[in-house]
């Protein structure tokens, strides 16, 4: 199963973390992977390319079946940004309402320090 956790501060998503492969007795799990890699993936690059974030204020790390990114400062807060995230979370949780074996999304609360 694939588990991909949204992080929030004050209800606003600032990052995620995806992790594991979708598994299941069926022919869907590497759709549901392709797709949750897709929509991530696709999250990352728009926040460099159509935002113009700066890449040292995204933390990153990837590697077989990981993926985390979070927003290092008050970038998240912009509106392209929110509407970034919040697309990303609509995809995956199509995904997950389609194939729950498959894929679980949730959304930890951040407190503020």
């Amino acid at each position: 199963m694939t588990k991909v956790s949204l992080y929030t501060k004050d209800n606003v998503t600032f990052g995620f973390e995806s992790k594991g492969h979708a598994t299941g007795m069926d022919e869907y799990e590497e759709i549901v992977c392709n797709g949750v890699s897709a929509l991530t993936q696709t999250l990352y690059f728009s926040l460099l390319e159509v935002c113009g974030l700066d890449e040292e204020k995204i933390y990153d790390y990837q590697e077989d079946g990981y993926l985390k990114v979070m927003i290092e400062d008050d970038a998240y807060l912009r509106e392209d940004v929110k509407t970034l995230f919040s697309s990303m979370e609509l995809g995956l949780r199509l995904i997950s309402k389609q194939f729950p074996i498959n894929l679980e999304v949730i959304k930890l609360e951040v407190q503020n320090d």
